[in-house]
C-alpha cells in the first residue's frame, strides 16, 4: 500500500485533483478494515450468510455481496446496538475503532483481515495553493511531508494498540489468517476489482497492482 500512496501511482491520484480545482499533498491513513463477528471467519465461505455492517459505499456493498452476505448500512453510532440486538451479525472496521467502541462486548471474533484500506487525501484549495510565495509553498510542502509520515505512522500504532488492548480485555478472540487463507480472500474478492473497472480506468488498477507487487491471477 506505501508503495502506492507514496510513489508514482500516488501522484497520478493526486494531480488528478488539479482539474477540480484541488491540489493534493498526500495520502493519510485511517488503517485497513478488519472483520467482526460471533463466528470465526477464516475463510470466505464463513461468512455466507452473515448480514454485516457497512458504511455505504458501492465497494463495500459489492465486497459484502460477493461473499454471499447481506450488507447492511448503519451509522457507526447505532452499530454497538445493532450488533447487540442481533440486527446485525458482523462488522469490518479498522481496529481502533473496533476497540473504542467496545465492540468486543457483542462480538466474539476479529480477523485480521485488511481486506480494504480506508484512507483520506490531505488537500489545499488549488487557488490559493498557486497564490503563495514559491519558499512558502516549498515549506508547506514539506511540512504536509513530515505530518504525513508522522500520522500514518500514528495511524499504524492505534491499530498495532487497539488489536493489543483487545486481546488483553479477553473477550475477542483475534484470528490471524495464514498465507494460505489470505490467498483464499484474495481470489473471493477479485469480482469487486472487475466490477471497479467500469468506474476506475483499468490502467489504474493495473499500475496499482504492479506497484503492490500483486498478480490478480
Amino acid at each position: 500500500m506505501r508503495r502506492v500512496t507514496n510513489g508514482s501511482v500516488g501522484a497520478r491520484l493526486l494531480d488528478q485533483l488539479r482539474e477540480k480545482g484541488i491540489e493534493g499533498l498526500g495520502f493519510w491513513d485511517v488503517g485497513f478494515k478488519q472483520l467482526t463477528a460471533n463466528r470465526p471467519l477464516r475463510v470466505p465461505e464463513d461468512a455466507r450468510g452473515l448480514s454485516i455492517r457497512i458504511t455505504y459505499s458501492r465497494v463495500s456493498d459489492l465486497e459484502v455481496r460477493v461473499l454471499g452476505a447481506i450488507p447492511q448500512p448503519i451509522s457507526l453510532a447505532d452499530t454497538r446496538d445493532a450488533l447487540g440486538s442481533g440486527a446485525v451479525d458482523a462488522t469490518e472496521l479498522p481496529a481502533h475503532l473496533i476497540d473504542a467502541n467496545r465492540f468486543d462486548e457483542v462480538q466474539s471474533y476479529l480477523t485480521i483481515s485488511n481486506h480494504a484500506y480506508v484512507g483520506s487525501a490531505l488537500v489545499v484549495n488549488r487557488r490559493l495553493w498557486e497564490r503563495l510565495p514559491g519558499d512558502l509553498r516549498s515549506a508547506v510542502a514539506d511540512a504536509a511531508r513530515q505530518a504525513t509520515a508522522f500520522a500514518n505512522a500514528a495511524a499504524e500504532k492505534e491499530d498495532a494498540d487497539a488489536v493489543a488492548a483487545l486481546e488483553a480485555r479477553g473477550r475477542m478472540r483475534v484470528l490471524t489468517l495464514s498465507d494460505a487463507e489470505r490467498r483464499r480472500w484474495k481470489q473471493a474478492l477479485m469480482p469487486v476489482h472487475r466490477d471497479s473497472e467500469d468506474h476506475i480506468p483499468a490502467q489504474t488498477l493495473h499500475a496499482i497492482y504492479s506497484a503492490a507487487g500483486f498478480v490478480p491471477t
